[in-house]
């Protein structure tokens, strides 16, 4: 297997050496056939070194282009929703980078009595601190939708006021989805 990445890339060592290192032993410049071998040598390495000097020209190019779309990606609201709020472009959710679970989890250290959360008072420090975390980014109508969808927490129900409240927990193993 050749060292070579490329068989378009430049020529062996050896090869090189010659032209750097020995090519005036190579050729007899006393006589004109000597020098018209050396000239006609001396343009063959050029073409080939300027062959090469132009796919690397090309390749930076596209390297630049690909730079300026990955700049631009980065810029837009779906990279925005992909990174910080698991949102891929296609609408799926990736809850587990999903940014309203982590402001769940926020919330839950924040509001928690004996490892519990009430929902309703999530949601109101939700409001409060990431006011752009709400239910209907993720394809939600509720806080307890989003609990319930992203598989990350445990639901339950008490009896506060003569109505129930929802409180919720981080479920300590995630279930899968589709189970």
């Amino acid at each position: 297997m050749s060292n070579n990445p490329s068989p378009d890339i430049p020529p062996h060592p050896d090869e090189i050496n010659g032209l750097v290192h020995h090519f005036i032993e190579r050729y007899d410049f006393w006589q004109a056939d000597g020098c018209a071998a050396a000239r006609e040598y001396l343009l063959t390495c050029y073409a080939r070194i300027d062959g090469h000097y132009e796919q690397l020209r090309a390749w930076a190019e596209h390297m630049e282009q690909a730079r300026q779309l990955a700049a631009s990606f980065m810029q837009s609201s779906a990279y925005h929703d992909l990174v910080l709020n698991g949102i891929a472009p296609d609408g799926i959710v990736d809850w587990g980078a999903a940014g309203c679970v982590s402001a769940l989890r926020g919330a839950i250290l924040a509001l928690a009595v004996d490892g519990w959360a009430s929902v309703d008072a999530a949601a109101d420090w939700i409001s409060a601190q990431y006011p752009d975390q709400t239910p209907e980014k993720y394809g939600c109508r509720t806080w307890r939708q989003v609990i319930h969808e992203s598989r990350r927490f445990d639901l339950r129900y008490r009896d506060e006021d003569c109505r129930k409240q929802a409180w919720y927990q981080e479920r300590t193993k995630v279930q899968k989805v589709g189970r």
